[in-house]
């Protein structure tokens, strides 16, 4: 994680860490993996390297990241979505199909 990230796990403020989900043994994905920090910090330091991770080894490849938001989060990020979508439609005369829209800053 060191070389991709610029960033020593031990020394960045980890609070918890371990798997998600059952293991079962017959398959071979991985589950998910759970990273809680004690400080944004760690997690703004990780996230500003999302670049090295897409330049890194093959073993990498198949790995992504995403936030782990409550279910009160993730319904006011549709509702700042659905919004972008409706001001979008109202200004411009491509439909919002054509486009991604993202939820940025901090919640």
């Amino acid at each position: 994680m060191e070389n991709v990230f610029q960033v020593k796990p031990e020394t960045n403020g980890i609070e918890k860490l371990f798997r998600l989900g059952r293991r079962v043994d017959s398959t071979d994905v991985p589950r998910p993996l759970l990273v809680g920090f004690k400080d944004p910090e760690g997690k703004d330091k990780i996230w500003s390297n999302l670049k090295n991770f897409k330049e890194a080894d093959a073993r990498f490849k198949g790995i992504s990241l995403v936030h782990d938001l409550t279910p009160r989060q993730r319904a006011e990020v549709k509702k700042l979505i659905d919004a972008a979508k409706q001001d979008h439609v109202g200004s411009s005369s491509d439909g919002p199909e054509n486009y991604l829209f993202r939820v940025a800053g901090l919640g």
